[in-house]
Formats: structure tokens, sequence, C-alpha cells
């Protein structure tokens, strides 16, 4: 009786907030996951606290997607998206990479999506206050519209 009675309160005592994990100091406010990349055979981290992010935010890569669709075929283009991945490492450079999932006719706007992300300049992932490789994916909607 005395030993299910212990149980039960130790039980009660964690899930009311009471234990170890309501400390700050026991864990860390974010968690980031590590994990051995089947391409690369490197461990690269799959979650970070911040991103990798491109240097000239949105609007160079908007850029680049501008000049990028004057050298496509537009007839591949029109209305598409594409998933591709690559590992950001620590000093921002790029590596890597591959197509995670292509709706184009063809693969030529995917390959050349992977090259121009090499193109761009990158900041790497932060986990824990470090710079850290990750895994970074991007999804890209292209919508083309002939005048």
């Amino acid at each position: 009786m005395r030993v299910k009675f212990s149980i039960l309160f130790t039980l009660l005592f964690l899930i009311k907030g009471y234990g170890l994990y309501k400390n700050p100091v026991t864990l860390p406010k974010f968690h980031c996951a590590k994990e051995l990349d089947s391409l690369t055979n490197r461990w690269v981290y799959t979650t970070a606290d911040t991103a990798p992010k491109n240097i000239g935010g949105p609007e160079a890569f908007a850029k680049l997607l501008r000049n990028m669709a004057a050298e496509t075929d537009s007839a591949d283009l029109h209305i598409t998206s594409v998933e591709i991945a690559f590992i950001v490492d620590t000093a921002g450079n790029i590596y890597g990479g591959r197509i995670v999932d292509d709706k184009t006719k063809n693969q030529k706007t995917s390959l050349a999506l992977l090259k121009a992300m090499s193109l761009i300049k990158w900041q790497p992932a932060i986990c824990n206050g470090k710079k850290v490789a990750m895994l970074h994916r991007k999804k890209i909607r292209i919508e083309i519209e002939e005048f």
C-alpha cells in the first residue's frame, strides 16, 4: 500500500510541474536534432535554434529566381513546385544538394535551382549559440505568366 501511494504521489508530483523538467537550467530552451545524412555520410542538424538564411533576404532569392526563369524554357515551368534540400555548413557553404519533390516535366528546373542555391551566400544555422551544419529544405512554387 505504501509503495503504491509513493509511486502515485511521485507521478502526480511530476505531472503537476514540480519535477526537474520545470527548472530552466536542466533543459535547453530549444532542442537541436542531429542525424547522419545518408547522401554525404556526415552528421548534420535537422533542427536548430536559428535556421540557415540567405544573405540578402527574400529580395536576393527572388532576383535569382527571376534570372533563372529568364534562362529556362518557360514551357517547363508555368505553375509548378519543387522541393530541394542541401546542407549549409558552418562557413555558409552549400553541399549535398538533392531533389526531394519535383512537379516539373523534367528535372532541368530542379537541378538549376540546386545550382542557383550555391550562388547565394548563406548564414549558417545556430544551435545553442554555435554555428552548425544543417540540412535545409526549401519548397519553391513557381508561377510564370506569359504576356
